[in-house]
């Protein structure tokens, strides 16, 4: 709601994220997809088309918006899944893409934990010996994992989290508190026998 020059109140449409990152030529990101509903990505598919994409702006008089030809502008996404959901432990929420959205990117990137992990980890605790088990135990976790030995991931987040604990609380109590018990009844005998063997003076 705006002001008019005799005092009124009028109604003044505002530009969203998406319109501004083609008014201003930019890229756009938008996070974690898989958690939108398909109705409303597909909005997004004429902005999208590789002929003549435009953005129509039926909230404001049906204005066309198109992207500068060989500008900046692009869409980028993000996704816990590629794009069929999962339904079953860590991404519970997600839901499948439409294929005619998912047919409109060019390319697709499946990304692993960063190699960083380690730097981070030694950034939190100070401690090399302690900083490198924690990840050995981390990665023996996320074997058991890929391997379906276990059903719980774990997560860069949840290792800083960890990291964060382990300085003010007792190695055990922390592990315990941040990784084993959020895992799944049966999961949990797997993680602490790892855990003993990474931290045998502590399980």
């Amino acid at each position: 709601v705006a002001i008019d020059e005799f005092g009124n109140k009028i109604t003044k449409f505002q530009y969203g994220i998406f319109p501004r990152a083609i008014i201003e030529d930019r890229p756009l990101i938008i996070n974690e997809i898989d958690f939108a509903k398909s109705q409303y990505l597909a909005a997004l598919h004429g902005i999208m088309e590789a002929e003549d994409p435009k953005l129509v702006l039926m909230d404001n008089n049906c204005e066309v918006l198109r992207p500068k030809k060989g500008g900046n502008f692009c869409v980028a996404v993000t996704a816990n899944t590629i794009g069929n959901g999962d339904d079953l432990a860590d991404y519970h929420g997600t839901g499948p893409l439409n294929a005619a959205f998912m047919d409109r990117f060019d390319s697709y990137f499946q990304l692993n934990y960063t190699d960083r992990e380690v730097d981070i980890v030694r950034g939190i605790i100070n401690n090399e010996e302690v900083s490198l088990q924690i990840m050995k135990f981390v990665q023996d976790l996320r074997r058991l994992k890929d391997s379906g030995k276990i059903s719980t991931g774990v997560s860069t987040r949840r290792v800083k989290m960890l990291c964060g604990k382990i300085k003010l609380i007792v190695l055990k109590a922390e592990i315990t508190n941040v990784l084993i018990t959020r895992m799944y009844d049966y999961d949990r005998e797997s993680a602490r026998e790892v855990a003993q063997r990474f931290f045998p003076d502590y399980f």
